[in-house]
């Protein structure tokens, strides 16, 4: 899950912690930092914590199940057990956002990419957003692979599952 800033990202470890108690560790008994099943993964965090999350998220079943992380953590990252990311606000550009929603789905089965956002998160005034983010996001009825592979010069989608299965947006018009 990325977090565009650290209070965020602090306060949704935090909540995430306080609300799973005892069952934010593996097994439950632990209190080791290493054990836990939500990590947060960030600049500040300490190299040794960094190393033990990498190495988790590079196993075909890792201990840890959720990662808050900011944009430090991408580049590079091979982790085959990874299925959904999720954005807590939109990025500002299809760039950035290819490259993130890229770290899901790296063992060839299904995966997801969900992004959280509000009307302010897509205001015209909201500094650095590109205009064609912000046409993505606000994309209702087209197919969302064909309009992200499209902002990259690319006419097809090299998709062959079912259609209900390609996008949310696939999903709805599929439905009808």
């Amino acid at each position: 899950m990325y977090c565009d800033n650290l209070e965020s990202l602090g306060y949704c470890f935090q909540l995430l912690c306080h609300e799973l108690g005892t069952r934010a560790y593996f097994p439950e008994s632990s209190t080791l930092p290493e054990d836990r099943i939500v990590a947060q993964f960030h600049k500040d965090y300490n190299d040794k914590m960094k190393t033990h999350i990498i190495s988790e998220l590079r196993k075909q079943n890792p201990k840890v199940r959720l990662v808050l992380a900011t944009v430090v953590l991408g580049m590079g990252l091979n982790a085959p057990s990874i299925a959904t990311v999720i954005h807590m606000r939109q990025l500002t550009t299809l760039e950035k956002y290819i490259q993130e929603i890229g770290r899901a789905g790296r063992n060839g089965k299904p995966a997801k990419a969900l992004c959280f956002f509000n009307n302010s998160d897509i205001a015209k005034n909201r500094k650095g957003l590109d205009n064609a983010m912000r046409a993505y996001i606000q994309n209702n009825d087209k197919c969302l692979r064909l309009h992200l592979v499209g902002h990259f010069g690319f006419k097809i989608v090299l998709f062959s599952g079912e259609k209900a299965k390609c996008c949310s947006n696939c999903k709805v018009t599929s439905a009808d």
